[in-house]
Parts: structure tokens; C-alpha cells; sequence
């Protein structure tokens, strides 16, 4: 009946420790959930995506309205004539310039009437201008580069932060389980030695004065000093676990299996794309100085404006219509442009009169900075192959990581095997002594170190199962 109660006693401290153990991912939510330094990394993160979202909106065009009212306004019909009149005047405008500075264009229409209705003024006008860049450099493709950088950047940082912090949390366990382990191994040697020296008093087979007597003396004593130092380490570990989870240590519920799965993508992983991304920016670096130093555009603006002025009639003041444009072709130091322009003025008193005009205009200077200049260019030339080494350097490691990762699996798979080949034969071992104990063919002690062995068998493999999933780990940051 006590034999039944106890056992009864044991299954309910097992299932006990197994309802309130945590399991790996819980405790791993925990952490992240208790830790500052994540907590921060994932602030991090957001910030990270917050300026992505400031660079997209940089890219939007500007569109601006303005709208100017003058209730009272003071103005002649004509800019020959003297009668001031009093009206209000609303001008309303509108422009439009590309985020890239390179189109614009705009237009207002003015219009004023006098308070006693007898005349109105409209002013219409239209610009636009468009840059033309014939060196070959295109900011925007610089600006997607740096767009793509980042992104990856910030994704990349914030993905293996979070997968080396799962492993530190792994390494923690690892940590307790091997003190764990080395307690059950120094208790099992005091039990041993103190069983040793209990035998040799009752059976006087042994004189206490032999060195054999004194040496098991003095190993129990060195051992129960090794003991009371692991019991401090372990629960240094403990008090290490609760901070870094916020949980106490009660052991994990069933130790996931590693999944040990090697993706390997033909043009390398993220490490290896931003050290390909970088090759450009630095070509696009080396375009942008080309650029500076040696421009090369054409600027074409133009525009039509007028002007309508009607007294108690159609076409009476001064009316006019006036079409205008610009062109300027430049490099370093050198420069033409050309300015053709025409007018129509319809004067009151007169027939229409036309304007053309015409205006072009050159200039040159000699160019001061020519050594200045080639030393920056050889700078960036220097760069670019820079990138282009650390590239070959980028992917060279991740092809040798590749296969270090698959010697590290095939290796995990071996001892994995091992382990549990070990643990069955040990519980044939352990099956075995119980048999010759209930002949009574053993000692009680005999059948415990069998079911102890299993036990430090257990723990190694549970050992090797952390190890794999730390293998795990580094497979996902190989795989990023």
C-alpha cells in the first residue's frame, strides 16, 4: 500500500513539473516581452521604418495653390493713362514642381474690376521650365539605391538581432541544464563516497588511519565544496534566466526538434546583395563627382502671359499678348543661350503692333581646379573597386559558411544518433539491473546508477537538441 502511494506521489510531481513548466517558445515571447535591449532594438526598428516612409514621401512631387484678394485696389486702365480708379483684385495662382527639380510649371489669372462697373482687367499667364541632364547621372537612381539600402538594412538589423537573441536565450538554458546536470553527477559522487566510508566503519575492514580511508575522506570533503560552488553557480544561472525571461527556472516542456533546413540561394543571402547594391552606389557616387565636375545640360523655359482690359467694351485700353522662351545649353565653364521673344500690344487708339526680339549670349573661363578635381575622381574610381572586392569577399564567405553549416548538420545528425542509440541501450542496461534487483543479485545502489546514467544520458541529449536549435539559429541567419 506505501509502495502504491508513492509511486502514486512520483507520477504526480511529474506531471506537476510538466503542466507548469514554459514551453521554448513561451519563454522566448517572454524574454523579448522583459527585455530592454530588445525592446530597443525593435524602437529601433520603427524608427528605421519611419525615415523609409519620410524618403518615399521625398519623392512626391510639390503642388502649391495661392489665392491673393485685394478688396481695395488702386489702378489705371492702361499704362498711359492717369484717371485712377478704386476695384478689388483676386489673383489666383497654382505651380507644380517635380520632386526632382527637373519639370515645373505654373499659371495665374489675374482679375480686377472697378467698384462702379464700368471696367475689368484680366492678366493670364502660363510658365514651365524642364532641365535637361545630358552627363549620364540620374539622382533619383542614386536616391533608389539608398531607398533599397536602407530598407534592407534596416530589416536585416532588426531580423538577426532577433534571431542572436533567441539564441542567447537558448545559451541560457544550455547554461542551466549543463549546472543541473553537474549537480546530479557531484551528489551521485557524495552519495557514493559517503556510502563508501559508512561500509568501511561498520565492517572495521579498513583502518582509519590507511591513506585510502583518509583519501575517500578528503575527496567526499573536496566534493561537497564542488557541490556548494555549483549550487552558487547555478543559481547565478537562475537569477541570469529571470532577468533575461522573467521567469523562474522550472525547466522547458518538451524540447522542440531542430528543423536543420540549409537554404542556399544562388546570388547569396542579404549580406551579399548590399555588398552588390554597394558596387552601384559607388558607381553612381563616382556619375554624381563626373557630374559636378564636368556638367553637361540643357534648360528650355518659356511662357505666355496677357493682359485684357475692357471700358464700357471689347479691345479698348492696352491689351496684350506676349510669348517668351529660353534656352541655355551649358557645361563646366562654358555656357550659350538663346531668348526669342514676341509681343502683340492692341492700344486703343491704334492698330496692333508685333515685337519680336531675339537675344543670344555665350561665355567661357578657364578651369581652375583640374588637379583638385582628378585626385577626387581616382578616389571614387578607388571605391568602386573596393565594393566590387568586398562583393567577391562577401559571397566567398557566405559560400565557405554554406558549407561549414553542412559539416555542422551532418555532424549534429551523428551524435543526435549516437545519443539516442546510447540512451536505449542504457535503458536495456538499467531493465537488466532491475531484474537481477528484484533477484537480489544487486544492490539498491547498482539499480540507481543505472537509472542515473540514463538520467546524464537524457540531459546530454537534451544538450544536443539546444545545440541544434542554436544550429537552427545560425541557418536563419545565413538563410536572411
Amino acid at each position: 500500500m506505501l509502495k502504491r502511494l508513492f509511486l502514486l506521489f512520483v507520477l504526480f510531481l511529474t506531471l506537476s513539473s510538466a503542466l507548469f513548466s514554459a514551453t521554448l517558445d513561451s519563454i522566448i515571447s517572454s524574454a523579448k516581452e522583459n527585455s530592454p535591449s530588445f525592446k530597443n532594438t525593435y524602437i529601433s526598428y520603427q524608427n528605421g521604418l519611419l525615415q523609409l516612409a519620410q524618403m518615399e514621401k521625398n519623392k512626391t512631387p510639390t503642388y502649391q495653390v495661392d489665392v491673393t484678394y485685394l478688396p481695395l485696389n488702386q489702378y489705371t486702365d492702361s499704362p498711359y493713362s492717369t484717371d485712377y480708379k478704386y476695384g478689388m483684385t483676386l489673383r489666383p495662382e497654382f505651380s507644380y514642381v517635380s520632386y526632382d527639380n527637373k519639370l515645373s510649371f505654373g499659371g495665374e489669372l489675374g482679375y480686377t474690376m472697378d467698384y462702379e462697373g464700368n471696367s475689368i482687367m484680366l492678366s493670364p499667364g502660363v510658365d514651365a521650365s524642364y532641365n535637361f541632364d545630358f552627363s549620364g547621372y540620374e539622382p533619383e537612381t542614386m536616391e533608389d539605391l539608398n531607398y533599397t539600402i536602407m530598407r534592407l538594412n534596416t530589416e536585416y538589423t532588426y531580423k538577426s538581432a532577433e534571431i542572436n537573441f533567441e539564441k542567447t536565450v537558448l545559451s541560457t538554458i544550455r547554461t542551466l541544464y549543463s549546472a543541473e546536470k553537474s549537480m546530479e553527477t557531484i551528489d551521485e559522487s557524495i552519495d557514493d563516497l559517503e556510502t563508501t566510508i559508512d561500509t568501511i566503519d561498520k565492517l572495521k575492514t579498513i583502518s582509519p588511519d590507511s591513506t585510502l580511508y583518509k583519501n575517500n575522506l578528503l575527496m567526499l570533503e573536496k566534493n561537497k565544496e564542488t557541490k556548494a560552488l555549483l549550487e552558487r553557480q547555478f543559481e547565478d544561472a537562475k537569477n541570469n534566466y529571470k532577468t533575461l525571461t522573467g521567469l523562474d527556472w522550472d525547466g522547458v516542456d518538451s524540447l522542440p526538434s531542430p528543423k536543420l533546413e540549409l537554404k542556399t540561394l544562388p546570388n547569396g543571402n542579404t549580406e551579399v546583395l548590399l555588398a552588390s547594391l554597394n558596387i552601384q552606389l559607388a558607381e553612381e557616387t563616382l556619375k554624381s563627382l563626373e557630374a559636378d565636375y564636368d556638367p553637361n545640360g540643357l534648360l528650355i523655359s518659356g511662357g505666355v502671359r496677357g493682359s485684357y482690359t475692357a471700358v464700357d467694351g471689347p479691345l479698348s485700353g492696352q491689351d496684350l499678348v506676349a510669348v517668351n522662351a529660353s534656352l541655355r545649353y551649358s557645361g563646366k565653364n562654358w555656357s550659350i543661350s538663346a531668348t526669342p521673344s514676341l509681343s502683340w500690344s492692341f492700344p486703343q487708339s491704334s492698330d496692333a503692333l508685333l515685337s519680336p526680339s531675339l537675344t543670344i549670349s555665350g561665355s567661357w573661363r578657364n578651369n581652375t581646379t583640374n588637379v583638385y578635381e582628378n585626385a577626387e575622381l581616382s578616389k571614387k574610381q578607388n571605391d568602386v573597386v573596393t565594393r566590387q572586392n568586398q562583393y567577391v569577399q562577401a559571397m566567398t564567405n557566405y559560400v565557405q559558411s554554406g558549407q561549414n553549416l553542412s559539416v555542422s548538420i551532418m555532424d549534429w545528425n551523428f551524435k543526435m544518433g549516437q545519443a539516442d542509440s546510447n540512451i536505449a541501450y542504457l535503458k536495456e542496461v538499467r531493465d537488466n539491473q532491475a531484474e537481477l534487483y528484484e533477484k537480489g543479485l544487486i544492490t539498491k545502489e547498482e539499480l540507481d546508477d543505472a537509472e542515473l546514467d540514463i538520467k546524464l544520458a537524457e540531459y546530454d541529449r537534451d544538450d544536443l537538441i539546444l545545440q541544434g536549435l542554436i544550429l537552427d539559429c545560425d541557418l536563419a541567419l545565413y538563410a536572411l
